[in-house]
């Protein structure tokens, strides 16, 4: 089914589900329900590229903030350490 396929049998436009699906727009509970008998599958299969992502950013994020630790624990001096830490505070403020 394509997409221009999909919106009419949601009677949304070709755009609006564009923009459901890059994240633009929220979809409403409604709106979900409606997908999930159109395209008749199971709610939970909404969900499942979300799970995977977040799982995947977590060890992602995970294996960065080891590396911050090896690098941290490489640091033989209290000055390079102070170094670091102000650095670490400087990024952490930016954001």
């Amino acid at each position: 089914m394509t997409l221009a396929e999909l919106a009419e049998r949601l009677q949304v436009s070709h755009q609006q589900l564009q923009k459901y699906e890059t994240g633009t727009n929220r979809i409403s509970a409604s709106m979900a329900v409606d997908i999930i008998d159109v395209l008749k599958i199971d709610i939970r299969d909404l969900f499942m590229d979300i799970q995977r992502r977040a799982k995947s950013k977590s060890n992602a994020d995970e294996r960065v903030r080891q590396e911050c630790h090896m690098w941290i624990d490489h640091a033989n001096s209290p000055e390079k350490l102070k170094m670091i830490a102000r650095v670490l505070r400087a990024l952490i403020d930016k954001s």
